[in-house]
């Protein structure tokens, strides 16, 4: 069995990074582009609270972001100092996916609202995602910190 280089597995998961934001970039660039040169719609602001849609976005990313940041926060706690670097590294790259999922999930299902009525107050919602999930942009001292790395481990992350 191969062993895992951190390294290599620091640069998967900032790929893995890359690539969530960049699929919504690319999203939400469709989306306004068959809004405005399509359809010939403009974005209004409209915070209405009676619009089950705003209440929705509103909701699900009070819950889904902070109880994907508190998942893996546990997650993170069960991991035992004396385990291998390997499976460290290996329970941290899941719990990180999960963080990131419950961040895109919301900001996915913000364009889609932002598609079907054109209010740009989902664009607020989606760049407090995107903000919160930068905040997750991996690195080995970040990581270090999360789940309790030696220096000596972290160390390995640029070897």
């Amino acid at each position: 069995m191969n062993e895992l280089n951190p390294k290599q597995m620091l640069k998967n998961t900032r790929t893995i990074f890359f690539v969530l934001i960049a699929g919504q970039l690319l999203f939400l660039t469709v989306v306004l582009f068959i809004k405005f040169f399509i359809y010939k719609i403009k974005l209004q602001f409209n915070l209405d609270f009676t619009d089950p849609l705003i209440l929705m976005a509103i909701i699900l990313s009070c819950i889904s972001i902070p109880a994907g940041y508190l998942h893996t926060k546990s997650l993170f706690k069960k991991i035992d100092k004396n385990e291998l670097l390997e499976d460290k590294l290996i329970k941290y790259q899941s719990g990180l996916i999960i963080r990131f999922a419950s961040c895109e999930g919301i900001g996915l299902l913000c364009i889609v609202f932002l598609l079907q009525n054109s209010n740009a107050f989902f664009l607020i919602i989606l760049v407090i995602e995107l903000l919160v999930m930068i905040q997750y942009f991996p690195t080995p001292e970040k990581i270090g910190n999360e789940i309790n790395l030696t220096p000596s481990e972290i160390d390995k992350f640029s070897e």
